[in-house]
């Protein structure tokens, strides 16, 4: 068999497997098998010459790139179904603070809450962050509007 059909399903399995596990290792592996790919077809390259230079560019780019593409690529929101709770008020269901979570119910949902502060249950709270599948609150002060005489 040609070197270049080898090396053109070496790449195109590792895509395939890149695209159903996602964890930008496969990836790399098919870059590598490009740079193969490539000087198998110039021509007059020895095939160990082409192994040499696909595990040397898979392994740099596995080595070097990987990181920043799990980074910088794979990035997921914490929690899509939450995101529209911030900047909701709510009763505390039971009392959170910084060593002990709560619990609020929004949209028929009850919600773990965590607080930088101690926050007795029925008082308001507001949404101002989601973490995973954690809620954080703060107190919601209450205005008073003194009437002069």
């Amino acid at each position: 068999m040609d070197w270049i059909w080898i090396w053109a399903i070496i790449v195109a399995v590792s895509l395939l497997i890149e695209f159903f596990t996602m964890e930008f290792i496969s990836i790399w592996i098919a870059v590598g098998g490009l740079v193969a790919l490539i000087l198998a077809s110039i021509g007059g390259i020895n095939p160990e010459i082409q192994i040499i230079c696909a595990i040397l560019v898979s392994l740099g780019c596995i080595l070097g790139l990987r990181r920043f593409a799990l980074k910088h690529l794979n990035k997921k929101s914490e929690s899509s179904t939450a995101e529209p709770l911030l900047g909701k008020k709510a009763k505390l269901i039971e009392s959170c603070g910084m060593e002990k979570d709560g619990s609020i119910k929004l949209n028929g949902i009850i919600w773990t809450v965590y607080s930088d502060s101690e926050i007795l249950p029925n008082e308001e709270v507001e949404v101002i962050k989601v973490k995973g599948n954690k809620l954080k609150v703060k107190q919601v002060k209450i205005k008073q509007i003194e009437e002069k005489n």
